[in-house]
Order: C-alpha cells, then sequence, then structure tokens
C-alpha cells in the first residue's frame, strides 16, 4: 500500500513538472513566433529601401545622360 501511494506521489510530481515545461516551451515559441513576425517586417522594410534605393540610383543615371 505504502509503495503505491509513493508511486502515486511521484507521477504527480512529474507530471506537474511536465506541465511546467510544456507552459515554458509553449510561451517560448510565443516570443520566437513573434520575434519570427518582427524580422519579417524589418526584412520587407530593408528590401523596400534597397528598391528604392536601386530605383534612385537608376533615376539619377538617367538624368546625368
Amino acid at each position: 500500500m505504502y509503495s503505491a501511494i509513493a508511486i502515486s506521489i511521484y507521477i504527480n510530481i512529474v507530471y506537474k513538472r511536465v506541465t511546467e515545461i510544456v507552459k515554458d516551451i509553449r510561451a517560448i515559441d510565443y516570443r520566437l513566433s513573434k520575434l519570427k513576425d518582427s524580422l519579417s517586417k524589418i526584412k520587407d522594410k530593408l528590401i523596400f529601401i534597397r528598391r528604392s534605393i536601386t530605383i534612385l540610383v537608376h533615376n539619377t543615371r538617367l538624368l546625368n545622360i
């Protein structure tokens, strides 16, 4: 009887720890997802700036002709 209680307590402790780990992993995943979205927005802005500069340089060359 004692060993069954001890095993049950141990299982509950392990369950609680695993549950906490899962919560932490989900929180980390959420933060990484937000970071990925932010990086994607930055990438899009950099692409826009690069294209704008390319167009400006191209137009400047046309004006010098």
